[in-house]
């Protein structure tokens, strides 16, 4: 008997701010199971704090790797190697999504979206 292979993508938000009225947060879903061939599409929300560039991360076999980033202003991605097949679009000026296509077991792990944020010269990262 042959029995579907489903894949567990486990997603995380964790705002982190220096100050309570400059927050940076991000919103995303917390549990996605997919089964193999599916595309996974996760979604993340974004505040008027982060500038630049949003930053797609795989936390896989207690390794944290940056996969993607997205320029804010247009859209444009640039993936790392080996994560070619990542797509990304932006859907709204505050909101970007993340697409897994055709998925496999190696994609099973936890992604998260982040920003950094550059507010009177400090660098704040919110994952």
């Amino acid at each position: 008997m042959h029995l579907p292979v489903r894949l567990t993508l486990l997603v995380l938000v964790f705002p982190i701010s220096a100050a309570v009225d400059n927050a940076i947060e991000l919103y995303q879903k917390f549990l996605m199971t997919k089964g193999a061939t599916k595309t996974a599409i996760i979604e993340c929300r974004i505040s008027s704090h982060c500038k630049y560039y949003i930053h797609w991360y795989q936390h896989k076999d207690e390794t944290l790797r940056r996969v993607q980033y997205v320029e804010i202003s247009d859209g444009t991605t640039s993936n790392v190697p080996d994560f070619e097949f990542l797509k990304s679009e932006m859907k709204e000026r505050d909101q970007f999504v993340l697409k897994i296509p055709n998925l496999k077991t190696e994609h099973s792990a936890t992604y998260y979206c982040a920003c950094w944020s550059l507010t009177g010269g400090t660098v704040r990262t919110c994952l």
